[in-house]
């Protein structure tokens, strides 16, 4: 294989981690806490609505305003149900937890109630439901109407409230938290592992892949010396080089 072909193929695998990672944001950060809010306030139907109505508002404004696709791709024919302005109506400490990139893959019961099912969350303050910045009875009446203020040089504030929720989407994928979840699937795939040692020999210094034994594996974690350290750098530099960070 030329060394494309082994880049194609890690890059081609990358999909898996970060199409997971992005599914498991949206959920922290999206439908976790209308769920949590909805049931501060006794609104059952409207919990049950959120992950089947509800994420058509939040996938399709996630998709208007940063570009990120998911798996799942919002129904614009959908009526607006089971979303709500939770940002305004949780406690900040709530907030901060359900969002903390830490707690991934958690539902709120866990992260705030320690896994008790009846627990009944607290807010703040109660919230219009069925609305989420923006107007409309379908979702694609609220991605126009969003549309229009992001357009409207009078009027931001709609815009501006959303910065919160795709700043604690987009804290999923730093540096810190994302490269290393990859690598830590693609040095899990056997398969894979003749193409991350291709790579490995064209980016590497020679002292280093010596050390190494020709192992990627033994260049990314520090293995030999016991402690498993993380080395993000050499883990960027290989990311990069097969086009999946920039």
């Amino acid at each position: 294989m030329t060394v494309e072909q082994h880049k194609t193929e890690i890059f081609e695998a990358s999909r898996v981690p970060i199409d997971d990672i992005k599914d498991k944001a949206f959920r922290n950060v999206f439908l976790e806490p209308s769920e949590m809010y909805f049931r501060s306030v006794g609104d059952y139907v409207m919990e049950g609505d959120v992950d089947v109505h509800g994420s058509n508002i939040y996938l399709a404004l996630l998709l208007e305003t940063i570009h990120v696709k998911l798996n799942r791709s919002p129904l614009l024919s959908d009526e607006v149900k089971g979303v709500c302005e939770f940002d305004k109506a949780l406690r900040k400490e709530d907030m901060e937890q359900l969002w903390n990139p830490d707690n991934l893959g958690k539902n709120w019961e866990a992260i705030i109630g320690r896994q008790n099912t009846l627990l009944w969350p607290t807010h703040k303050t109660s919230v219009e439901r069925n609305r989420f910045y923006f107007p409309g009875n379908s979702v694609k009446q609220v991605v126009d109407n969003f549309r229009k203020s992001r357009d409207n040089n009078h009027n931001h504030a709609g815009v501006r409230s959303l910065k919160p929720y795709l700043q604690a989407f987009a804290n999923h994928f730093s540096e810190d938290r994302g490269i290393e979840r990859v690598c830590n699937y693609l040095k899990d795939q056997d398969s894979l592992l003749k193409n991350l040692n291709a790579v490995f020999a064209e980016i590497a210094p020679l002292e280093e892949i010596e050390e190494a034994e020709g192992d990627v594996r033994f260049w990314i974690w520090n293995v030999k010396e016991g402690s498993g350290e993380f080395r993000k750098e050499r883990a960027l530099s290989l990311l990069k080089f097969v086009n999946i960070c920039h």
